[in-house]
């Protein structure tokens, strides 16, 4: 179950997610599937769906945080070299050096919070938090985000 504001997002999500646990011969169904954006703020819906699926397990992730970092990309100097001192625009003030200033880049991360619960005792099973540049497209971040999730479940013997 992904929990993002976006329905597109949500979807995208649980359709690798499940993609993925099948290919781990893990038995997933999308929770879009059963539930809309709107009713997983409600617990007993929620508990309600699972207990008709009679799933055994429950996959929650959700947004934890987000950060902007600034980071600052200091200036050069650079030799113009002799042959090209003199050509154009160059050659009025026969520059020997030019001087590019620095400038500020902006990086985004996000935080997400991934939980395995046992529905029958409502026990965590299983827990992870993770960071992710957001540098690509919606789909990408998923593909990617979704591999590290199934390769740290593999690792952590919770699936094969």
């Amino acid at each position: 179950m992904g929990v993002f504001k976006r329905t597109i997002i949500r979807n995208l999500f649980e359709d690798e997610l499940v993609r993925e646990l099948k290919a781990h011969g893990v038995d997933a169904v999308p929770s879009y599937t059963i539930l809309s954006i709107d009713m997983l703020a409600d617990k007993d819906v929620i508990a309600s769906a699972i207990v008709k699926l009679k799933a055994d397990t429950v996959l929650i992730t959700r947004l934890a945080d987000k950060k902007t970092v600034q980071t600052y990309i200091p200036g050069q100097v650079y030799a113009v070299p002799e042959p090209y001192r003199y050509w154009r625009p160059y050659h009025n003030y026969a520059y020997k050096y030019v001087y590019e200033p620095g400038y500020y880049i902006e990086s985004e991360y996000a935080f997400a919070e991934t939980n395995l619960y046992n529905t029958g005792t409502e026990k965590l099973i299983w827990s992870a938090r993770s960071e992710t540049l957001l540098n690509e497209s919606d789909g990408s971040l998923i593909k990617s985000f979704v591999k590290v999730a199934i390769d740290r479940l593999v690792a952590d013997k919770i699936i094969r």
